[in-house]
Order: C-alpha cells, then structure tokens, then sequence
C-alpha cells in the first residue's frame, strides 16, 4: 500500500498559460488551461506552442473553457 499515490500527496491543479503558436509566432496569444499535477506535465500537454506562465489554480474540472474577443 505504501507505493499507491493518493491525491492528498500529489494534488492536481489547473494551470493557466499564455499560448503562442511555435509555427505561427506573429499570431495573437491564446489563454489555455490544463489539469496536472505539477508545472512540467502541464507544459508537456500543449504541444506546438511556446508557454507563458499565467497562473496554477485550485484544480478546476472542465469540459471546455474558449473565451473570444472580437475586436
């Protein structure tokens, strides 16, 4: 038993970056966010964008988070 992980131990949270397109870097940065438990599995879940960091929050379940601005 000692070898299980419980949540307690590893708390997952909701990581918020700021997402810029690595093929398209003049394009406008996005919001993205996602669950894991520490910083580097969250970053290796995006891919093809270089990460700014925004936030690590308490961990958030979602289906889907979009938010558009038309300016």
């Amino acid at each position: 038993m000692a070898d299980i992980q419980s949540t307690q131990t590893h708390p997952e949270f909701t990581w918020r970056f700021l997402a810029v397109s690595e093929s398209h870097p003049q394009a406008r940065a996005v919001v993205v966010y996602t669950n894991a438990p520490n910083e580097a599995k969250a970053r290796s879940q995006i891919k093809g964008c270089v990460l700014y960091f925004a936030a690590r929050l308490p961990v958030h379940h979602f289906d889907l988070m979009a938010e558009v601005r038309h300016v």
